[in-house]
């Protein structure tokens, strides 16, 4: 009797039984690294918007100014607040400091800074529209520092409003800020003033 060298029915659906398992682990493999290539290329970009917010308010913060000795022009809400600050200006080949009136707000789910330039940050009437910093703000809240003269200690409450409060800075600003796409992301930071009165 002579052999067949011919592959039987049996050997051929073992076969292709193998080669479908590697084809759909090699499968499985490259989409769970572009899909987790994706997320993390997500988070990243989450992670910088919510970083360049923070470092744009610590710079006006930092750079925020006394309008006179009675009235400071610092006005603080737990999601708006607004200050008189020197910003960068490009002005002839040059880098130079400009007085701006500086707010941030929420309108909905987007994070808003209003600047008004130069003669703009006195007139109280000049119609700046505010420039969208991000989308996709779930949450913002300010909280304004001060020293407690009982026991010396930092203490934090949710507005700067009060009249004897616009005669002085807070010592400290805390941000919290809430941003997400497809994750969520909060960054907090307190930012120190450098034109607050902290003499007890």
């Amino acid at each position: 009797m002579k052999k067949s060298s011919a592959f039987t029915l049996v050997e051929v659906l073992i076969s292709s039984s193998i080669f479908l398992i590697v084809l759909v682990t090699v499968y499985s493999a490259f989409h769970a690294g572009v899909f987790g290539y994706k997320n993390i290329e997500d988070r990243i970009a989450l992670f910088q918007a919510g970083r360049f917010i923070i470092e744009r308010m610590q710079l006006d913060l930092r750079n925020s100014f006394v309008y006179s000795k009675d009235q400071t022009r610092f006005l603080g809400l737990a999601d708006e607040m607004s200050f008189l600050t020197l910003i960068d200006t490009f002005w002839q080949n040059s880098l130079i400091k400009e007085v701006a009136l500086v707010s941030y707000s929420s309108e909905g789910d987007k994070l808003m800074r209003l600047c008004k330039r130069g003669k703009q940050a006195l007139n109280e009437k000049s119609n700046v529209a505010p420039d969208e910093m991000t989308q996709g703000l779930q949450e913002l809240n300010f909280e304004y520092g001060y020293i407690d003269p009982l026991d010396k200690s930092l203490k934090f409450k949710d507005s700067w409003i009060l009249e004897s409060e616009q005669k002085v800075f807070p010592v400290a600003v805390r941000i919290r800020l809430v941003l997400r796409n497809k994750t969520v992301q909060e960054f907090v930071r307190t930012i120190y003033l450098p034109n607050a009165d902290v003499s007890l």
